[in-house]
């Protein structure tokens, strides 16, 4: 895969305001534990993944570790760092900035985008990514969330069907995979 994208309903947004940010650099080469030392204050999500590394004349060797999801800036815009860190087969660490971008068109109004670099030399792939994200926090003495929606059902409708998030997966070979994800809410 060469470019991911997590687009959000436009009736859901990120909000970071008053949580602290943590940056790459404070992440790199950093075990779970040392992450969450420099940048607990940015936490906003947690989680795991697999992938499969694939070395000449071996099997797959599955490998598997932790995510943390930090909220930050990256090159000057809101950011999205995810911290990976595996200890099977072997120790390492990942950081992945996904930026977050806002529009004002279409069903999708908040979309989270990152490039995905080549893993373990172009022989390895992600295989499976379970993560989730959300944080309530107070600022200023007023209660906040990182991710909020409101219901979008229609009036009189006591509530609605919709699509929360389209993930689309571009991967080297020129194919895209989209998929989207649907839920329902209630009018509260």
């Amino acid at each position: 895969m060469s470019r991911i994208e997590i687009a959000l309903n436009r009736n859901g947004r990120i909000s970071s305001v008053g949580l602290p940010d943590c940056t790459g650099p404070l992440l790199q080469s950093t075990t779970t534990e040392t992450a969450l030392e420099r940048c607990r204050p940015a936490l906003v999500g947690r989680g795991h993944f697999s992938a499969n590394v694939s070395f000449p004349s071996l099997t797959q060797v599955p490998a598997e570790g932790t995510m943390l999801a930090f909220n930050g800036k990256y090159r000057g815009r809101q950011a999205l760092f995810l911290h990976l860190y595996g200890t099977t087969p072997v120790q390492a660490s990942f950081v992945l900035p996904l930026t977050i971008a806002h529009t004002d068109k279409g069903q999708f109004g908040t979309v989270l985008s990152a490039k995905i670099p080549t893993l373990a030399g172009g022989l390895g792939s992600v295989t499976e990514i379970n993560l989730r994200i959300g944080r309530n926090y107070t600022y200023r003495g007023r209660p906040h969330s990182y991710i909020s929606a409101s219901c979008a059902a229609p009036a009189g409708f006591p509530g609605a069907v919709f699509s929360l998030a389209r993930g689309s997966f571009h991967f080297a070979d020129g194919r895209t995979l989209h998929t989207t994800l649907a839920r329902d809410c209630r009018v509260r």
